[in-house]
């Protein structure tokens, strides 16, 4: 099976008090339920394409207790987001340490049953946060094709040709590529 999510924000105090949800007393309740909720339906073959916003870079490493083969596309509150010179190779080497298959940046082209899927942690429109313009020149381009993302955590799920996968829109589970195809 193959999954996707985003925006789990692993030990983020900041982003899970934004969260207003009354099951996260603390960081330590957040995190072990999104590692249960993502345990609990992926399994050690599958695959789970994270799109962003992993966890605070000290704490990488929680995605040894993850299910799954974790590919991760770099998220604006990632280590290493937007760096696209030597440093890179660093970068990939520091989340490959920590239990991810594979690391990138920007966007990812995915083909699935005969179907592209444009990946990316940032949306190419419908970014609802006043520093939107900061990311103009790293945003996706708007192909017209089905584009997965994050970052814009519960403000929509789908807006025209584009899917949300941030956890929190999804009761923080990741969501199965078929669920997604019926979507597109």
């Amino acid at each position: 099976m193959i999954y996707f999510t985003s925006d789990t924000h692993f030990f983020d105090i900041d982003v899970i008090n934004k969260l207003s949800d009354d099951r996260f007393v603390d960081v330590k309740t957040y995190n072990e339920f999104i590692v249960d909720q993502w345990n609990n339906i992926v399994n050690q073959d599958d695959v789970v394409w994270h799109l962003g916003d992993f966890s605070i870079p000290e704490k990488a490493c929680i995605a040894q207790r993850l299910n799954g083969k974790i590919n991760l596309i770099l998220g604006n509150h990632d280590f290493g987001f937007g760096f696209q010179d030597e440093r890179f190779f660093e970068i990939q080497n520091f989340y490959l340490d920590n239990g991810f298959a594979m690391v990138c940046q920007g966007t990812y082209v995915l083909e699935v049953e005969s179907q592209l899927l444009y990946l990316s942690h940032l949306p190419n429109n419908g970014n609802p946060y006043p520093d939107a313009y900061l990311y103009d020149d790293i945003k996706p381009k708007d192909y017209m094709k089905p584009l997965i993302c994050g970052h814009v955590h519960k403000h929509w799920v789908y807006n025209g040709h584009q899917i949300n996968v941030s956890c929190c829109a999804w009761d923080f589970k990741p969501v199965e590529l078929n669920i997604l195809l019926d979507l597109i």
